[in-house]
């Protein structure tokens, strides 16, 4: 429950009372008035703070309205449909006359593709001497 019911209630029999007291008083003029105040004071804190503890709702500031765009974006325009090429199709390898059978050695690999099987000599590292003065 809102907290802030109860106490505008109670604020309101604090005013009906102090109404009360100061259109019939009960007591001397003095005692009369002071409890007028009184109740009167706190009807006014009890209102203070029951609308101090009124949830509030959250504010939307309205934005202010942006200037007009004068950009429009230009007409779509049809480009030409290009063809794509279409790829030749790969030569299927012919079998070779020659088909190897299982009794016979492998083929020896032509010279052109042969690698070399001597090893690269690198020449020998030349160090100087060093001059003894």
């Amino acid at each position: 429950m809102r907290a802030d019911y109860p106490l505008y209630i109670v604020a309101l029999v604090c005013f009906i009372i102090a109404g009360y007291g100061y259109a019939y008083p009960f007591a001397e003029w003095t005692a009369n008035m002071l409890l007028v105040l009184t109740l009167a004071i706190l009807g006014v804190v009890f209102a203070v703070v029951g609308y101090i503890l009124t949830p509030k709702e959250p504010r939307v500031t309205p934005t202010k309205p942006s200037a007009p765009s004068t950009y429009e974006p230009p007409p779509p325009t049809e480009m030409p449909k290009r063809e794509e090429p279409v790829p030749e199709p790969t030569p299927t390898p012919e079998p070779s006359p020659i088909e190897r059978t299982e009794g016979m050695p492998p083929p020896e690999p032509s010279p052109e593709t042969q690698p070399e099987t001597a090893p690269e000599k690198k020449p020998p590292t030349r160090r100087r001497k060093k001059k003894t003065e």
